[in-house]
């Protein structure tokens, strides 16, 4: 017993530790003096006509540490990291969401050791907490995703509308810009700043498809580029595009409707047996004692915890149809 009190009392410095290291690298990478002086010489060059700074997303940093950037840089499951913070538009570096999530592991496998004394029990917590942020992450990208599609249309009509007028493609944008709202607007800026700062619109367009990864995004990108190489009319073509990405949001919403009653059935039959369960120990806590206390009980009940998570998981694919 002694020996899990040193232990949770070792792991919880190092959280603690970690967790005021990450907290004040947070706010060195926001309000520190570094960073409000780069803030301002940024300022000031784009002020400046002759400014060229490049804003692509394939000069991210991935870390703040010198060393620890150039090892992070080079590992795929990283990378894949990187990709997703850029997708779900939040500024952290790898670095500081991985930084975190081992914060996460070690504070739910010390709490856990010290109050179940089960090293398995602990594992099983920490694997838990360290899947948290990624779950949010995942959430925060399909929830920005969802706006970006629906505020797509309306961006691509504002700047053909702007072609016809006789402004070119770069101050479409930017008008389009100052008159959208968020998050798109924050990715069209971006790619009107890349243009504006020398990047090639091809550069800029491909940055924007890795950013925001959907069907709809690729299609904009694709009919600009085709009317780059072969000419045409590019306010209509961007007039054909939004029409088609309304049509397809149309029936996405169509297949979501009719698909409400496997999510519902899938919720109903994945939450009965807890409730079902619940209200039998309130009643008469000795019938169900047995799956606890016995040996086989408790295989029995893991075995039916992940058939119940299988089945939800089979009927929630079934029930996601992409359109």
């Amino acid at each position: 017993m002694h020996f899990i009190l040193i232990a949770f009392l070792v792991f919880s410095f190092i959280a603690l530790a970690g967790l005021a290291w990450s907290i004040y690298s947070l706010y060195q990478s926001r309000l520190g003096e570094r960073q409000v002086k780069l803030a301002n010489r940024m300022t000031q060059l784009t002020e400046e006509s002759g400014a060229r700074f490049l804003l692509s997303t394939r000069n991210a940093v991935f870390s703040d540490i010198p060393m620890m950037d150039t090892l992070l840089r080079n590992m795929r499951f990283v990378q894949w990291i990187r990709r997703k913070l850029l997708r779900s538009g939040f500024v952290y570096t790898p670095s500081q969401f991985l930084f975190a999530s081992g914060v996460l592991f070690v504070l739910g496998f010390a709490v856990a050791l010290y109050f179940t004394d089960k090293l398995y029990m602990a594992m099983v917590v920490g694997v838990i907490l360290i899947l948290l942020p990624y779950s949010f992450v995942e959430w925060h990208i399909h929830r920005r995703q969802a706006m970006l599609e629906k505020q797509l249309p309306d961006v691509l009509e504002f700047i053909a509308r702007s072609l016809k007028a006789g402004h070119s493609f770069n101050s479409s944008v930017q008008i389009a810009v100052s008159e959208s709202p968020q998050p798109i607007a924050s990715e069209f800026k971006l790619v009107f700043d890349q243009i504006n700062f020398g990047a090639h619109i091809h550069e800029a367009l491909e940055d924007l498809t890795h950013r925001v990864d959907c069907a709809e995004i690729r299609y904009f990108v694709i009919a600009v580029l085709v009317n780059r190489e072969v000419g045409g009319d590019l306010a209509e073509l961007l007039q054909n595009v939004a029409k088609l990405i309304r049509e397809r949001l149309v029936l996405r919403q169509s297949i979501h409707v009719l698909t409400a009653e496997g999510r519902t059935s899938a919720w109903i039959l994945g939450l009965l047996p807890f409730v079902l369960g619940g209200v039998i120990s309130f009643i008469n806590p000795a019938s169900i004692e047995l799956l606890f206390t016995d040996e086989a009980g408790k295989q029995l009940l893991f075995f039916t915890l992940f058939m119940m998570l299988l089945g939800t998981y089979w009927m929630y694919r079934i029930s996601s149809i992409k359109a």
